[in-house]
């Protein structure tokens, strides 16, 4: 058995009649985009048909996409197409081709792949978690499930130079808006952007970062002088990874045995916790920004 590109294989016109051999109508769809060459149309420029063979049978097939069946959304990439011929369901052999995708993950740099379905309990069985009820496009809800990929040694923490400072701050904002904004009044929203461009609040913070090669995918930021963290942020699609623990850590390595101190976020006082900081205060609003006063050491 092994897994093959379709349109790497030099044998296009037998794997179509492989895959018009299916009863399922997705399968029907697919065999329709390929035969009238609309599939990256369809699908994206950079989409994938993934199939598991057996000499010149075909076991299962996939998709490997940059679109699927939840439309609009800014979720990408996506699983599609799963299919296992009955003959040869009982196997796990879907997993071969998940296997194949997280590879491709990794090549490309991509942490997470989503999945949209009605199932339950089948795809769990490979590791993908329950995300939410979207409507594809034909408005019906659908789980919508992702995966999520160790990023293992890949993960390189270093100061930030003064050129991607800009590029820190719009992560920032971006897993602010995402994950405490929905806590704060429309008024916090706004005073956090504003610190976001003051330069008298910037001044004086020293920025890490955590980068998955060059992409920059979380942050913490310190006030040296006052030992004060503010602007420790990892993007949404590296969470649960470890990255926040890591910059964290890495820090203390410039801090050792120095009492640290943070405002946190309702959002965020479960992680610092988990980090060692306790609350030195109940938690206080000002100027719309709810935070509970936290210290380390």
């Amino acid at each position: 058995m092994k897994v093959i590109k379709f349109f790497e294989s030099d044998r296009k016109a037998h794997w179509l009649a492989e895959i018009k051999k299916s009863d399922w109508r997705a399968s029907a769809f697919l065999h329709r985009l390929l035969s009238e060459n609309t599939f990256f149309d369809v699908m994206g420029e950079r989409s994938e048909v993934l199939l598991l063979t057996d000499g010149d049978d075909l076991i299962s097939h996939c998709t490997f996409a940059e679109r699927d069946d939840i439309q609009p959304t800014d979720l990408t990439p996506w699983v599609g197409f799963v299919y296992t011929f009955p003959k040869y369901r009982g196997h796990r052999y879907a997993g071969l081709l998940f296997d194949e995708i997280e590879r491709l993950s990794k090549s490309r740099g991509i942490p997470v792949v989503y999945l949209s379905t009605n199932h339950i309990g089948l795809y769990e069985k490979y590791g993908f978690e329950f995300l939410d009820m979207m409507n594809d496009i034909d408005g019906e809800p659908s789980r919508v499930y992702v995966k999520r990929f160790a990023l293992g040694d890949n993960i390189e923490i270093e100061r930030i130079a003064d050129d991607r400072i800009l590029e820190a701050l719009a992560l920032a904002w971006k897993v602010f808006l995402e994950y405490e904004s929905p806590d704060y009044s429309p008024e916090g929203t706004e005073e956090f952007k504003k610190c976001l461009h003051d330069e008298n609040y910037l001044s004086g913070i020293e920025y890490y970062g955590a980068f998955y090669g060059e992409t920059l995918i979380g942050t913490i930021g310190i006030r040296a002088e006052k030992r004060h963290i503010c602007f420790f942020f990892v993007d949404d699609n590296y969470h649960r990874q470890g990255i926040g623990t890591a910059l964290f850590r890495n820090l203390l390595k410039d801090y050792p045995s120095e009492t640290i101190t943070l405002n946190s976020s309702p959002y965020g006082v479960p992680f610092y916790k988990a980090l060692g900081f306790v609350p030195t205060d109940k938690e206080q609003t000002v100027n719309g920004i709810r935070f509970t006063p936290m210290r380390f050491g």
